[in-house]
C-alpha cells in the first residue's frame, strides 16, 4: 500500500463523521458555534453571502468531502490577525477524489497565476486567480483534470479553523447538490483529536498553493441576528460572545 493511500485512510475518519447525529445531541447554546458573522464587505452583494444563507441546509443536509486550498488571504495564516477572509478551493462534489490528488490540482491551478494560456478554459481561470478579488464558480479545466472537480470561493471563519488560523492545505467541507459551488468548512471542533487535526502545514514563502490574496476589509462592528440554523435562532456578537434567543 502506497504512503499516499495510507495517509488517505487515516484522514478519512473525518469524512465518516455522523454530523446529523452529533448535531442532534448538541445543546442549543452550543449551536451558536456553527454560525458565521458576515463582514461588512460581504453585506454589499458579495456572492459569498450565499454561503451564509445556505448554512442551515449545508449543516442539516450536506455531505462531507475534501477541498484543497488554491490560494487564500495572507491574513488567514497569521495568528496575530483577527480577520476572517476568503480563499479559493478545489473539490470533488462526488467525494471520490482523494485529498492528495486535489492538492496536486490546486498547485496546477495556482501555477496559472500571472499567465496567459492559449487554452480558453485555462486562460479564464488564469484571469480569475490573478485578479484575486473575483468570485468564481467553475469546473476545473479539462486540460488539468478529466474529473468533475469544481473551483469556488469560500469564507473561512476564524473560530472554525484549528487554532484560529489556516495551517493546512486540505479542509473538510460540506456540500449539497442544490447549491453547487456554495460550501462551508466543517468546523474544527468536530474533528478534534483526528489525524487531520495533528497535521500542520506551514504556508510556503513563495509559489504553489496558498499565497496571498483576496481583499479583506474590517468587520462590521455591530450586533447581528443571523438566520435560523437547525431550528435555533442564534444571536452572535462580533466579540465572539454567543447567546441563544
Amino acid at each position: 500500500m502506497s504512503k499516499e493511500l495510507q495517509e488517505e485512510i487515516k484522514l478519512s475518519q473525518v469524512l465518516n463523521i455522523n454530523l446529523a447525529e452529533t448535531l442532534a445531541h448538541m445543546q442549543e447554546k452550543e449551536l451558536a458555534y456553527l454560525q458565521i458573522v458576515p463582514p461588512s464587505w460581504m453585506l454589499n452583494n458579495d456572492p459569498l453571502i450565499e454561503q451564509i444563507n445556505h448554512l442551515g441546509k449545508l449543516y442539516s443536509e450536506g455531505r462531507l468531502v475534501w477541498a484543497a486550498i488554491v490560494q487564500a488571504n495572507k491574513f488567514l495564516f497569521d495568528e496575530d490577525k483577527a480577520f476572517s477572509c476568503p480563499a479559493d478551493i478545489v473539490y470533488d462534489p462526488t467525494g471520490r477524489t482523494p485529498s492528495y490528488q486535489l492538492t496536486n490540482v490546486a498547485s496546477q491551478l495556482y501555477a496559472l497565476k500571472h499567465t496567459t494560456p492559449d487554452d480558453p478554459e485555462l486562460r479564464r481561470y488564469a484571469e480569475h486567480v490573478t485578479d484575486e478579488q473575483e468570485r468564481h464558480i467553475q469546473r476545473v479545466p479539462s486540460a488539468l483534470s478529466a474529473l468533475p472537480l469544481i473551483t469556488t470561493g469560500i469564507f473561512l471563519w476564524r473560530p472554525h479553523l484549528p487554532n484560529g488560523k489556516l495551517s493546512m492545505n486540505i479542509i473538510p467541507i460540506l456540500v449539497h447538490d442544490d447549491c453547487e459551488g456554495i460550501v462551508t468548512m466543517l468546523p474544527a471542533r468536530f474533528w478534534e483529536g483526528s489525524y487531520l487535526s495533528s497535521i500542520v502545514v506551514k504556508p510556503p514563502t513563495s509559489g504553489g498553493g496558498y499565497k496571498a490574496i483576496v481583499k479583506c476589509d474590517e468587520f462590521c462592528y455591530t450586533h447581528l441576528t443571523i438566520f435560523n440554523v437547525l431550528h435555533s435562532t442564534v444571536k452572535l456578537r462580533l466579540n465572539c460572545e454567543y447567546a441563544v434567543t
